[in-house]
């Protein structure tokens, strides 16, 4: 009993921000024991959430913090709270507080979904039953469960989109499914970009902590990878099913999976779309096209294959024309561009 209160005590401080990082440390290992361990955290954090008052700046946290712990649940398993022991397996590259968890593959959409969408060269925000406020990005379409809010929080993501996540409900966590990925948050801020004809996923998170697991390495040892708020996570999707894909994670040698650490200033770079920013950071013209097709409901062939890893940065804020982005880039870059119609044939000058 007295380690079952150990444990509680434990979570309750690293969820308060209480924590040292040796007990940081613990608790991560132990979350990452087990699935019933992971299930008793987000119960935990959840309850937490649910303590705190909505629609207030002022917060009794004294009352939050007992009405917190008054709220109990079974306890895990108790072959794994040996795990708080043991020493460290995992070499990981940051923190778990919230739960954001990544399956392969995920269930198909169910009928009856309701649909919203973001046409090419447009972008939309929605704001949810639950106070999410979704922000959609050009080209993507995201459908909604019929039972959103009453049984479940569940959505359906094809393309990218900025979610922030509205107030905790109590027993319906709120899951984003793409393609080859499912996503589990618990009231924080972050960005998923997962348009099918791409072979990369990206998650960037702009507030609270996540963690996120491969579901196809199940079985296979330390299968999670940790963020922090302002880490990236990239991962081509052609590389999930490769063990040694995960082992590099472990490595922190990161070549076909990556964890960015991007300062403030940076998340502009994944997340500017929804403010109308285009951010470019040594992206490849290849990538810089894909975007601005989207953005601005254009097609656009680079003729000269030399030209497709050419790197750009620069950032364009509110600029209504594809011509005034490319006018700066081909000023600094070694391209020329013609326009006919709806189609931009990009060259490169003479002697390249």
């Amino acid at each position: 009993m007295k380690e079952e209160n150990d444990i509680e005590s434990l979570l309750i401080r690293y969820i308060l921000k209480e924590a040292t990082e040796a007990e940081a440390n613990q608790v991560r290992r132990w979350i990452q024991a087990h699935p019933e361990n992971e299930q008793y955290f987000v119960q935990l954090y959840e309850a937490w959430h649910q303590a705190l008052p909505s629609g207030t700046d002022a917060i009794d946290t004294d009352k939050a913090y007992a009405d917190f712990i008054t709220e109990r649940f079974p306890a895990p398993v108790k072959a794994n709270k040996k795990i708080f022991k043991a020493s460290v397996a995992f070499a990981g590259v940051a923190a778990v507080a919230i739960a954001l968890w990544l399956f392969y593959p995920t269930n198909v959409q169910p009928d009856n979904t309701i649909k919203l969408s973001a046409a090419r060269g447009a972008k939309r925000m929605y704001k949810l039953q639950d106070g999410t406020i979704i922000w959609l990005n050009a080209g993507s379409r995201l459908d909604i469960s019929p039972d959103f809010n009453i049984k479940n929080r569940t959505v359906y993501l094809s393309g990218e989109a900025f979610f922030e996540i509205g107030p905790v409900k109590k027993g319906l966590p709120f899951l984003v499914k793409t393609k080859k990925f499912s996503i589990r948050d618990i009231g924080t801020k972050f960005n998923v970009k997962a348009y099918p004809e791409e072979n990369l996923f990206e998650a960037s998170v702009m507030q609270g902590e996540v963690s996120v697991e491969n579901g196809e390495l199940k079985g296979m040892g330390n299968n999670r990878i940790y963020l922090k708020e302002h880490q990236v996570l990239r991962i081509s999707a052609n590389d999930l099913k490769a063990p040694s894909a995960i082992q590099k994670v472990q490595n922190t040698d990161f070549e076909k999976i990556q964890v960015l650490q991007i300062s403030p200033a940076q998340q502009i770079n994944y997340s500017g779309w929804k403010d109308n920013v285009l951010a470019f950071d040594s992206n490849s013209l290849r990538e810089i096209a894909t975007v601005l097709e989207r953005h601005y409901n254009v097609s656009i062939v680079i003729a000269d294959e030399r030209l497709r890893d050419i790197r750009y940065s620069g950032t364009f804020k509110n600029v209504a024309t594809i011509d005034d982005v490319l006018g700066i880039i081909e000023e600094n870059t070694e391209i020329n561009y013609t326009k006919a119609g709806n189609t931009i044939t990009i060259t490169g000058r003479k002697n390249i």
